[in-house]
């Protein structure tokens, strides 16, 4: 009996060994949280088809109060190691998980961790959206500010910022081994302006979308719409110049 508690501990490691971290694939993963009073309230829906497995595991971080898990609306128990919660799905090929727990309000951080791969992802922060996130692998781990009236606006500056520098930095690269290749100086470096003013032009357009859908706040679309116009203008000066 004195071996229980470490095969206790063990077990969530043994079933990732067993069945791969890889063997169940989340479709959709919609995380809709609410401050309260007293703290927040976390509302999780899972959506999994297709499955072959009989097990699952389910990563909650730690502090979680008031723990309810739902398989296609009916109580279900679990096991649980630290953040990591055992899940008896008895092979059902396609169902929903319904997750509910509070967090109290000295919380000032919110995590997930994926123990799968992942479709869609995506938070919610008192109604808006804060964090959207498609083809995630099963060891990524998202977090988020909950503090603050601007904690949504930090989260979308920080997610648009790293789309568009990410997207530039493909763009740089690509063109980049064309230079190399033999490509002349000054052709090389209007390719580059004119990916760049496309790439930032498309973000300009989705921001325009999701404020039109009401899915980003004023200030947000003000100071990124801004950001982005200033640095399309500055890319047609630069253009112009090289015309001229």
């Amino acid at each position: 009996m004195k071996g229980l508690p470490w095969i206790c501990a063990l077990l969530p490691v043994l079933i990732l060994c067993v069945h791969g971290a890889a063997a169940i694939g989340i479709d959709s993963y919609t995380v809709n949280i609410e401050k309260k009073d007293k703290g927040y309230d976390v509302h999780e829906s899972i959506i999994v088809e297709n499955n072959t497995e009989m097990s699952m595991l389910l990563w909650i971080q730690d502090g979680a109060k008031n723990i309810e898990i739902k398989l296609n609306g009916k109580n279900m128990s679990y096991n649980r190691t630290d953040c990591i919660y055992l899940l008896n799905i008895d092979n059902v090929s396609s169902f929903q998980l319904s997750v509910n727990y509070t967090l109290p309000y000295n919380v000032s951080v919110f995590q997930k961790n994926l123990m799968y791969r992942c479709g869609v992802f995506s938070v919610k922060l008192d109604g808006k959206i804060i964090y959207e996130g498609i083809n995630l692998t099963g060891d990524s781990s998202i977090r988020f500010d909950l503090k603050g009236k601007s904690a949504g606006e930090k989260n979308y500056l920080y997610i648009y910022t790293s789309i568009i520098f990410a997207l530039i930095a493909v763009a740089s690269i690509i063109y980049a081994v064309k230079a190399r290749k033999g490509a002349e100086e000054g052709f090389y470096d209007s390719k580059i302006l004119k990916e760049e003013k496309g790439l930032l032009m498309g973000v300009l357009k989705e921001l325009e979308k999701k404020y039109k859908n009401k899915e980003i706040e004023d200030g947000v679309y003000t100071e990124l719409k801004e950001k982005y116009k200033k640095k399309v203008v500055d890319i047609v000066r630069k253009l112009e110049e090289q015309e001229s």
